[in-house]
């Protein structure tokens, strides 16, 4: 019979069989990363950096590249883009509190995505106090550490759910996104199917332990009121249902104040 020897398995590349800027494509962190970013990798080689350092600036740049494919995907425009917390205006003591509020929201995310804890910015119908600076801090800092965001105004969210424009791809995102941002809630009509379908949304999400950041410019329990809508049966109460979900499990941040953008338009003029 013929001897074939022992099998000797190939063994994984070491940092040992890094010689040559080349030889960096045995790293498997490097191969994952984008052509950009495997030029600057080359560089760091070519001066000098050792390979832990070239591996741990792969691991990095693979994630930002994530955070940024999410951030395409995540609905945030222009205005909103660049609201992070460090340029939160907290020009009263009230508006100080709920920065701290919030701020602790976002760095608790990882446990939050876990547990569906829920936050909403209420304005007591108080406009450009920052409930939305806010809301959307929270979705950048989400989307720089790799957590799937989308964020929608409520007239967004009504386009979506629409009889003549149901947009079911953008109603799963809804469903199953990791942090939804819905902004403005109350100011869509109360229609009946509307409301159904906001239900349906946060019951979704409720069950499923999905957290879910919301403004409002009413209060939690004015908001309730916008929900009871007239039906052939009469009246019925939708928020009790809605808010019995957004409220068992709930941060909620009082965002009382002056109009900042007036004030600064004030100062200006």
């Amino acid at each position: 019979m013929q001897n074939f020897g022992t099998y000797k398995p190939t063994q994984p590349p070491t940092i040992n069989d890094i010689k040559r800027v080349e030889d960096l494509f045995l790293l498997n962190e490097y191969r994952v990363i984008g052509e950009e970013g495997q030029k600057r990798a080359d560089e760091l080689f070519k001066n000098g950096s050792n390979i832990s350092g070239i591996i741990d600036f792969c691991k990095k740049y693979k994630k930002k590249e994530y955070a940024d494919k999410l951030k395409a995907q995540a609905n945030l425009n222009k205005r909103f883009k660049t609201r992070t917390f460090e340029k939160f205006n907290a020009y009263t003591p009230e508006l100080k509190k709920a920065y701290i509020q919030a701020k602790k929201y976002a760095e608790l995310l990882p446990e939050i995505i876990e547990d569906g804890t829920n936050i909403i910015f209420e304005g007591h119908g108080c406009v450009g106090t920052g409930k939305t600076h806010l809301a959307y801090a929270i979705a950048n800092y989400g989307l720089n550490n790799s957590i799937p965001v989308k964020v929608v105004s409520i007239t967004e969210l009504v386009n979506t759910v629409s009889y003549s424009n149901i947009d079911l791809t953008l109603k799963k995102t809804l469903l199953n996104i990791e942090l939804l941002i819905i902004d403005d809630l109350g100011k869509e009509c109360g229609y009946d199917w509307l409301l159904f379908e906001i239900y349906g949304i946060l019951n979704h999400r409720y069950e499923n332990c999905k957290p879910t950041v919301i403004t409002t410019e009413d209060t939690i329990f004015e908001l309730r009121q916008h929900y009871k809508v007239k039906t052939n049966d009469g009246i019925k109460d939708r928020g009790k249902s809605i808010f019995s979900r957004i409220c068992e499990n709930v941060v909620v941040v009082n965002m009382q104040g002056e109009d900042y953008r007036l004030k600064r338009f004030e100062r200006e003029v």
